[in-house]
């Protein structure tokens, strides 16, 4: 549920970037995470690579 009051924050003062671009981290990690499970270890470790160089663009 803090993933998503932090969204909301973001959306209600007006932060759509910011919102957009963690949103497509979250994505990235839970696709990343998926795939790890289905020991589809390529397609996880993709994914987190993604996640991990928007999440470094950031800083």
């Amino acid at each position: 549920m803090v993933p998503y009051a932090h969204g909301v924050a973001h959306v209600v003062t007006g932060e759509w970037a910011e919102e957009k671009t963690a949103l497509l981290i979250a994505a990235h990690a839970l696709s990343g995470e998926i795939a790890t499970r289905r020991n589809d270890l390529e397609v996880g470790i993709h994914h987190f690579s993604e996640a991990a160089k928007i999440e470094d663009a950031r800083l």
